[in-house]
């Protein structure tokens, strides 16, 4: 009996048991030096289409953070102020003036920090119009002002006698507005069998007004400014692209491709959006079949913004297991490419005044140069990373300079560290 007594207090000892140590998650994220430069893209947000509203720049500036009060303000004063809210008026030449000063900061700012290209806002259709009339009007003029298309006095070239925006090299990418489209698709309404509507007396089926945006966005490949990917366009399917349900999903990109190459002479690089969290096997029948060249994590807020706060306690390490399955999945089973969205903060609460009982995830230079590690870790083949994003301020995940000395600003910070992690020093 005592013999049986020792095993057993032998066997229970905290020697033999399980330990933290054991944990898959607990890990460190080490160092990862920059031995070639990384290809960096950056989201720009259209602040004058849902943006910075009177309420949600109150709640980004306030400095009272009070957790107890339900107060979460990031206490932050962007340099380039509120330059926005509602709805443009593109006729109003102090309006376009004031776009292009501040374009043009963000421009050099962008220049700054080494990025190469910016994804510009969702550019929605106008789907009473035919090509090439078929884009949103006031979609397309922040494209034509930011590209430099437009001046100060909303003239275009040849005709305006305002300044214009110079990119000085700084290269620019087209945002599809996937939901324009997969509005009703499912899996069992597929987008081929959409009834088809008459626009301008064209009788045209949801495929043919896909097609035709396309071929509309395709008039931007020509300007040099634009960034391609080994000689091929760069467009990022935004929002829904998950749900471009086909009955031959491989046939429907392919045509769209081909119709693209048709218009404008060019083979198109597509970076499908995924929805953060997820595996990508889900999207095996919309841009998994559909063989888009690259996918990468959703933006406004990615990875951060989930309900789960489990998560947090090892956000990088969650991060970098989510990362390194999808990068491997996506290309070995279509030989699709990865792309690893990076971002500084995550503060819902700017955003609604409520929803406090998120994770919120504060600038904080140490966590972002972690996650940057953790995009370093998890690169694709063409070595590409987004940042999400330059100025989205509703969450408050923003890499534009902030005063200093006001709140907890941070100046050009970020703008210091992005050029430090993905460029050769």
């Amino acid at each position: 009996m005592l013999i049986v007594s020792v095993a057993m207090f032998v066997s229970c000892t905290e020697d033999d048991g399980p330990t933290i140590d054991d944990h898959f998650l607990n890990y460190e994220i080490p160092d990862v030096p920059v031995k070639e430069n990384c290809v960096v893209g950056v989201y720009l947000l259209n602040n004058g289409s849902g943006g910075q509203s009177d309420a949600i720049w109150g709640r980004l500036t306030s400095t009272q953070f009070d957790p107890a009060a339900q107060q979460y303000s990031p206490g932050l004063q962007p340099v380039a102020g509120n330059w926005k809210h509602g709805n443009f008026n593109y006729t109003q030449t102090e309006v376009c003036k004031a776009m292009v000063a501040t374009f043009q900061q963000y421009v050099d700012w962008a220049l700054e920090a080494g990025i190469d290209f910016i994804i510009l806002p969702l550019l929605g259709e106008n789907a009473n119009a035919l090509y090439p009339n078929n884009l949103n009007v006031n979609d397309a003029k922040f494209y034509d002002i930011f590209t430099g298309k437009l001046g100060s006095d909303g003239l275009p070239p040849g005709q305006t006698t305002g300044t214009r925006v110079d990119l000085k090299g700084l290269k620019y990418v087209v945002m599809v507005n996937s939901g324009n489209f997969t509005g009703s698709l499912n899996q069992t309404t597929p987008i081929e069998n959409i009834a088809a509507t008459t626009i301008e007396g064209v009788v045209t089926s949801r495929v043919q007004r896909f097609y035709e945006y396309m071929r509309r966005v395709s008039d931007y490949f020509a300007d040099e400014n634009y960034f391609t990917v080994n000689g091929k366009p760069m467009v990022v399917f935004g929002g829904t692209p998950h749900n471009f349900y086909a009955l031959d999903t491989r046939a429907f990109y392919d045509g769209m491709r081909s119709h693209v190459k048709t218009a404008s002479g060019k083979d198109v690089y597509i970076v499908a959006q995924q929805d953060a969290w997820t595996p990508s096997p889900r999207f095996q029948y919309t841009f998994g079949e559909g063989r888009v060249d690259a996918v990468t994590t959703k933006n406004e807020g990615g990875m951060y913004n989930n309900t789960n706060s489990a998560r947090t306690t090892m956000y990088p390490q969650f991060i970098d297991q989510n990362w390194n399955y999808n990068k491997n999945f996506l290309w070995d089973t279509w030989q699709e490419d990865f792309i690893p969205s990076v971002f500084p903060a995550y503060d819902r609460w700017v955003q609604s005044g409520g929803n406090y009982n998120l994770p919120i995830v504060r600038h904080d230079p140490e966590t972002f140069i972690t996650i940057c590690n953790v995009a370093k870790r998890n690169l694709g083949k063409n070595r590409i990373v987004f940042i999400d994003s330059f100025n989205d301020w509703r969450y408050a995940t923003s890499i534009e300079p902030t005063d200093p000395a006001y709140g907890s600003g941070y100046g050009t910070k970020y703008l210091e560290i992005v050029k430090q992690q993905f460029k050769v020093k």
